[in-house]
């Protein structure tokens, strides 16, 4: 019985609530980030994050600077292979420390023209405000973005109703 109520709990967390996305354009401020930056598998995403977080955040904190939402930093996808060129960071504003790291550098987004949404749901469908985004680009005509930006704005330590998580994505484009 105990292993039925467990698979049902990670079927429903699974699922998002959310079904339609609101997709606003505006303007990107330039953000400074403390990332480690690296090519992951899907599969991974979630243990890169794991590990490299915490790093940022204590090195971020360590230099006496405030920080911002963990960010996911994607610059392209392998749809062959299924990995990313992505980046796990922390937004800081203020001076860059003199010393990061092993394996973290700094990553200054430049100001750009945005596409955003909210998103309220578990990672796993993630996928979905995505399918949004290619839609809403196919139907305008617009070519990629240099950069899709996720902002977990919900701590899922702190929350535990997965379907109350806000991720923010943005997309990026060259102005």
């Amino acid at each position: 019985m105990r292993y039925l109520i467990i698979a049902l709990l990670a079927m429903t967390t699974a699922v998002s609530a959310q079904t339609e996305y609101e997709i606003a354009t505006s303007d990107w401020p330039a953000k400074t980030y403390m990332a480690h930056r690296d090519t992951v598998a899907y599969a991974d995403i979630g243990q890169f994050f794991g590990q490299y977080f915490p790093i940022g955040y204590q090195a971020v904190a360590g230099a006496g600077l405030v920080p911002g939402a963990a960010t996911g930093l994607y610059w392209s996808l392998d749809e062959e292979s299924d990995m990313f060129n992505m980046a796990a960071a922390v937004p800081f504003t203020g001076d860059a420390p003199d010393t990061l790291p092993e394996g973290f550098e700094i990553v200054e987004v430049p100001e750009s023209q945005v596409l955003s949404t909210d998103y309220y749901g578990p990672y796993e469908t993630l996928s979905q405000a995505h399918d949004a985004f290619d839609a809403y680009m196919s139907a305008q005509e617009m070519e990629p973005a240099f950069l899709v930006v996720e902002e977990y704005v919900t701590d899922p330590t702190t929350e535990p109703d997965s379907s109350k998580w806000l991720t923010r994505i943005h997309y990026l484009f060259e102005i």
